[in-house]
């Protein structure tokens, strides 16, 4: 009778969901509305089912072709058998319909893919075996456990879940209520983080370290904000006035951030969080594809970046000092005007012709006279008379003109406003043309980024400048400031914006070069899979969304960086000394000529020439025809006075 009654009622409930799903899947407690179900997966957005039966026979599986036509796939198995494997990213809900207080019940539960599963449902069941059963699973503050009961005219469901699955304590919610008249009707909020903010003071083991200005100060062992300060301490605090968690902070053994010491291990906050010897780290993290293979990142806080920092070089020798007021490329192009002018203006008076002055314009006056006008606004005499090397002549004098003057402006300015030379102008340019070593703080994502840098530089400068002296480098960023400005011919690669924070910065005693290395961002680090990151990113990102980030920065802001002001003040040597290192290779140069020239007397044999020189040439010329004018001037007289003595 019993079995014949079950036969009719699974015909039932198949014919009622191929006419008109109401119900379907008879149990041994009656039936299950099938509008219910679809319901609780659409709120859930589930895509597929998994149906678990104490017992599974030939009635049972011939349901899975009929909840295929609705649009629903789904798996059938007994409580004795593993769950499938199901898609992490497509939501699955299973249904038990069976006692929870069953060791194979309590198996499923725990299988490695009970975690992917987005929705467990199953029958309430009163008594004290149920609520023993409830204690034993292992639930976590992120479980998805709901139950349902029938109360007649509706059906009441609950969540179930535990702050951490160490904790007997179970946490039963009521969600809501659903009848088939207006459907589910929800009692809390709909939002599951929202509902399950309270963590009742659970405890959370934590690591972190110093860096200004997220993390200014904190003491070993420390539980509350009185020894915890900084940007993201404030965050960490706004946090727990929320979730009501608990904390007491460590510091890892060898105080590394974390990096890879073989496959698999770490060291510092990474390898503590790897390890299970912390939960969370309240730390600005680097993210990084490297640290995400051992363990979790919360959402971004904020962007960061690397730069290069080396010693206020403000007395150092400028070499470029005269040469700075105009780019290179201005340079260049004078270059070429005093390369290529002189050529111009010699064609123009002696190969052309109908030049008086063709004498005074050979190639090497040429030469002399553009270059004159080009660099020092020199002139030249005599100036040609034929039209078209005069337009040449004064195209030359008038640019050259221009140039000066703007060169002269520059200089004066340039000079006033004391600008400091620094070293170098990128990492590429360190390399390539100093010996300067770099520093990186032991035991950061900097050390990998630049060990396994994705270009010939990073690894060049990992290999030359970094791996010979990492064993002697300080941990610490103050102590890092302090070898850079003991020894100058080091350059410390850190965080920019965590620089403006100390007072070797403000004070102007180190520099920083503007250009930005390993843009990224940073946020705290924790567990891998751990149950708690979905509960910190949800307040976290309302956080930011409300401003609460911007507003905890805002009261950390920097003190500005007062360098000395120098303008107006004596120039020192270093700022000039290029202008007597000319004179010195003047002189070196006319020197060296000159003993060239004594050398030469010496052993080169003498030539006969009965040419005399132009110059030479030129005023015999001259004084020839001043003579004759004279001459004839006295002669004129002479012939004027007999006149009148006659």
């Amino acid at each position: 009778m019993n079995s014949s009654w079950a036969w009719w009622k699974h015909i039932l409930g198949v014919t009622m969901l191929l006419a008109n799903p109401t119900t379907i899947l008879g149990t041994q407690d009656g039936l299950v509305d099938w509008n219910f179900i679809r319901e609780m997966s659409s709120i859930h957005q589930v895509k597929q089912w998994i149906l678990i039966f104490e017992r599974l026979d030939s009635q049972k599986m011939s349901l899975i072709p009929l909840i295929k036509k609705i649009g629903i796939p789904c798996s059938i198995i007994s409580v004795q058998q593993t769950l499938p494997v199901v898609n992490p990213n497509r939501a699955t809900m299973a249904l038990y319909f069976g006692n929870i207080s069953s060791e194979a019940f309590q198996a499923r539960f725990s299988d490695p893919c009970s975690p992917f599963l987005t929705l467990w449902l199953v029958q309430h069941q009163s008594g004290p075996q149920f609520e023993s059963a409830l204690e034993s699973l292992p639930l976590q503050i992120n479980s998805m456990l709901l139950t349902y009961q029938d109360l007649g005219h509706q059906l009441q469901v609950e969540e179930v879940y535990k702050i951490h699955h160490t904790h007997k304590l179970v946490q039963r919610l009521i969600l809501g209520h659903w009848n088939p008249t207006i459907g589910f009707t929800w009692h809390v909020s709909p939002n599951i983080w929202s509902r399950r903010s309270d963590l009742q003071g659970f405890f959370l083991r934590t690591s972190t370290l110093e860096n200004r200005p997220v993390i200014t100060y904190f003491e070993t062992g420390c539980s509350n904000s009185s020894c915890f300060k900084g940007v993201l301490a404030d965050l960490w605090h706004e946090l727990q006035a929320i979730m009501n968690f608990t904390y007491k902070l460590t510091t890892p053994e060898d105080g590394e951030w974390g990096v890879e010491l073989s496959e698999g291990v770490w060291s510092g906050i990474i390898g503590q969080l790897a390890n299970d010897e912390v939960d969370i780290s309240p730390v600005d993290m680097l993210v990084s594809s490297a640290r995400n293979k051992v363990i979790d990142f919360l959402p971004s806080l904020g962007p960061i970046s690397l730069r290069l920092i080396v010693a206020n070089p403000a007395e150092s020798m400028n070499w470029t000092a005269y040469l700075a007021p105009l780019t290179w490329t201005v340079w260049i192009g004078i270059g070429l005007c005093i390369l290529l002018f002189p050529w111009v203006v010699t064609f123009g008076a002696k190969v052309l012709g109908n030049e008086p002055t063709q004498d005074s314009y050979d190639l090497q006056d040429s030469f002399k006279f553009v270059a004159g006008a080009m660099l020092i606004m020199r002139g030249w005499n005599p100036t040609p008379e034929a039209l078209r090397n005069q337009i040449i002549f004064y195209s030359v004098l008038l640019g050259g003109t221009m140039i000066y003057w703007h060169w002269e402006a520059m200089i004066i300015s340039y000079l006033a406003v004391r600008n400091v030379a620094l070293p170098f102008e990128s990492l590429e340019d360190l390399v390539e043309n100093t010996d300067y070593k770099v520093v990186v703080q032991p035991g950061t994502a900097y050390v990998d980024q630049l060990r396994f840098g994705n270009t010939e530089v990073l690894r060049q400068t990992w290999v030359e400048r970094v791996e010979p002296y990492i064993d002697s480098y300080p941990s610490t960023k103050v102590e890092m400031l302090d070898l850079v400005l003991k020894d100058p011919s080091y350059a410390l690669l850190d965080e920019y914006y965590s620089l403006l924070f100390y007072e070797r910065h403000s004070k102007c005693e180190v520099l920083t070069i503007p250009k930005d290395y390993f843009r990224g961002d940073y946020a705290f680090p924790i567990q891998d899979n751990s149950p708690f990151k979905d509960l910190f990113k949800y307040h976290i990102e309302i956080l930011k969304e409300r401003g609460a980030l911007n507003q905890i920065s805002d009261r950390y802001a920097p003190e500005a960086q007062v360098c000395p002001d120098l303008s107006g003040k004596s120039l020192g040597f270093g700022q000039c000394f290029t202008a007597f290192v000319a004179l010195l290779a003047g002189l070196a140069v006319a020197s060296l000529a000159l003993i060239l020239e004594i050398l030469h007397q010496q052993w080169a044999p003498p030539k006969s020439s009965n040419r005399l020189d132009n110059d030479m040439l030129n005023k015999l010329y001259e004084h020839e025809f001043q003579l004759k004018y004279h001459q004839s001037r006295v002669l004129e007289i002479r012939q004027r006075l007999k006149q009148s003595e006659t």
